[in-house]
């Protein structure tokens, strides 16, 4: 009986590794669950953000992903990770067993862990699959993914995937992401050295950081270049030179920069709404904009400035709130954008969500409506808003809105993007935005058909199909025929008359709010300063505060219209001329179309 006991204790106990095993086996993915997972993972992407030179500027995920194929990856930067993990990944299975004694043996000579003795198989198995826990269950798993790995896809295949989603540190995964998180370039034109470094790192990211920790890192990088020499992949020289050369790691901005952090929010906020792809949908897009980094940084300093000495000088009851909007005229495209004094203290954006009376530049849209109704020839209305906006005043556009009626008036307003509420009773009640007033003067400048203004030009998902274009957004009209063109001159008398810039100032009744818009060749500004609270106003009367912000505008944009020519019109031939004696009896030359 005892040799009975004995016996079935042997098999007991030599054979629970193996029904372990088997057990354990029975949990691994099938073939499409397999394929299931690496398609989702492959998806999974950053959300990148590409400026006006095509460059990146904002990547809208935690996780830092740009997928290449393996031809876009150089040799040296695939030896490296080679040379560095699995040296002879292409010659053997799933496992390796002279690469775990090797292994061994190389990081007991140097006293570190510098070469592991996983396959790239089975650390992808890892990534995709099981994570880093390091458990017997886990170990069992991972040989058996590996080997059913290996049966599915091609070694080039596998290579592949690792070096696509393999972790380097810093939110990045994958080859590319780490060139340009560490490096600011593409993984295709990195050196020897900045592919040795990457090779180093997914063992320990966190501790190899190069930002952080740079002698180590630069220590462990040297340890995979010695691995590429002792196989003869690189010469000599080369070999030295890779060794000496210093740390060139790039500051990496984790939050957008000042200058773009208003664009970058309002592009979220578009993305979130129209294509869920940043937050719910775990799909990688790239989405190509108009934004001027050089523009906005330079812009941005100038009204940083401007507000400073601003808020001193007046000495208020509280800071005066500045929103500000560059559009190009052509393409509807916002190059830059400014909604704040800063972005750092309050991420209220009032190029957007600000309403506010817009003082006389309401007038286009008050007379637009006069043209449209058919009452008023275009003598009549253009003198009247000659006059009502070469003198800040409301008389004229009060007698049109007592002769047409308050009513009819605010509801053209609210069709064409006006804030009215219920209790209006006069223009002044009426209110918008500086977005708002952006497209009213694009449709002004790009005549009867316009296209409101847009911040992203295209998107694309992950794979480079093309999900949207701002060229295919439908064009809209406003303004009646040959109105465009009437404002148009009057801005371009003024303009004439001295002023810098091709524009119009507003101040609102309150002097609460002062208004600019005009253009600077091809780029529509729209600005807005104003009091928040309403405890400040911008001058003791409308002429000063006007005075101010014409100031402000020609401080801001201070070379002339470079191109004052009705670009986008031909010239009217049915152009006529009336001519009148205004206010202060000057005799003036009003522009009109004879119909």
């Amino acid at each position: 009986m005892r040799i009975y006991a004995a016996i079935i204790l042997i098999i007991l106990i030599c054979g629970w590794p193996v029904l372990t095993t088997h057990h354990i086996l029975k949990d691994l993915p099938d073939k499409n669950q397999i394929f299931d997972t690496i398609e989702k993972k492959v998806r999974t992407s950053s959300t990148l953000i590409l400026d006006d030179k095509d460059r990146i500027i904002a990547e809208l995920s935690v996780k830092r992903k740009i997928p290449v194929t393996i031809d876009e990856i150089p040799d040296q930067l695939i030896q490296a990770f080679l040379h560095a993990e699995d040296q002879h990944f292409f010659t053997h299975g799933p496992l390796s067993f002279s690469g775990i004694f090797r292994a061994a043996w190389f990081n007991l000579r140097n006293q570190k862990r510098i070469q592991g003795g996983s396959t790239i198989t089975q650390q992808l198995a890892r990534i995709f699959f099981l994570g880093r826990k390091k458990t017997f269950h886990r170990k069992i798993l991972e040989i058996g993914l590996s080997f059913r790995l290996e049966s599915l896809l091609s070694k080039d295949q596998i290579l592949s995937l690792y070096l696509n989603h393999v972790y380097l540190g810093r939110g990045a995964y994958g080859v590319e992401a780490a060139a340009h998180v560490y490096f600011g370039k593409r993984c295709k034109d990195l050196n020897i050295a900045e592919s040795a470094l990457l090779a180093a790192l997914p063992r320990a990211p966190s501790k190899l950081a190069p930002h952080k920790y740079p002698e180590q890192a630069v220590q462990k990088r040297n340890l995979v270049l010695d691995l590429m020499k002792s196989s003869d992949y690189l010469t000599d020289e080369q070999w030295k030179s890779a060794r000496q050369e210093p740390l060139h790691i790039r500051n990496m901005v984790h939050r957008s920069p000042p200058d773009i952090a208003w664009m970058v929010a309002r592009i979220k906020d578009q993305l979130r709404k129209k294509w869920l792809a940043y937050g719910n949908r775990q799909r990688g897009l790239i989405v190509t904009t108009a934004i001027d980094r050089k523009k906005n940084l330079s812009e941005t300093q100038k009204l940083s400035s401007i507000m400073k000495k601003l808020n001193h000088n007046k000495q208020a009851k509280e800071i005066m709130e500045v929103a500000h909007i560059c559009v190009n005229i052509r393409t509807s495209l916002i190059s830059c954008m400014q909604g704040s004094v800063s972005f750092q203290n309050n991420q209220f954006n009032r190029v957007y969500r600000l309403k506010r009376s817009p003082g006389t530049l309401i007038l286009p849209a008050v007379y637009a409506y006069a043209r449209l109704n058919g009452q008023f020839s275009y003598p009549h209305i253009m003198k009247g808003f000659w006059d009502d906006l070469y003198y800040g005043e409301f008389r004229q556009s009060r007698t049109l809105v007592s002769l047409l009626g308050f009513p009819a008036i605010a509801e053209f307003m609210e069709n064409i993007g006006f804030s009215v509420d219920s209790s209006a009773e006069q223009l002044t009640d009426i209110r918008t935005s500086p977005a708002h007033i952006a497209d009213i003067m694009l449709s002004i400048f790009q005549g009867e058909q316009y296209q409101k203004s847009r911040i992203i030009a295209s998107v694309r998902d992950d794979n480079g199909t093309l999900l949207s274009e701002s060229s295919l957004e439908q064009k809209q009209k406003i303004f009646p025929d040959h109105f465009g063109y009437l404002i148009r001159s009057f801005m371009k008398a003024k303009t004439r008359e001295g002023r810098p810039y091709n524009g119009i100032t507003g101040v609102s009744e309150d002097l609460q709010n002062g208004w600019f818009a005009g253009k600077s060749g091809e780029t529509l500004h729209v600005l807005w300063i104003g009091s928040e609270y309403g405890r400040s106003r911008l001058g003791k009367t409308k002429q000063e505060a006007l005075t101010l912000i014409g100031k402000i505008a020609e401080e801001l944009f201070p070379d002339k219209d470079s191109d004052p020519s009705d670009y986008m019109f031909p010239e009217q031939k049915n152009m006529g001329f009336h001519r009148y004696t205004d206010r202060r009896g000057a005799l003036r030359t009003v522009p009109f179309i004879t119909l």
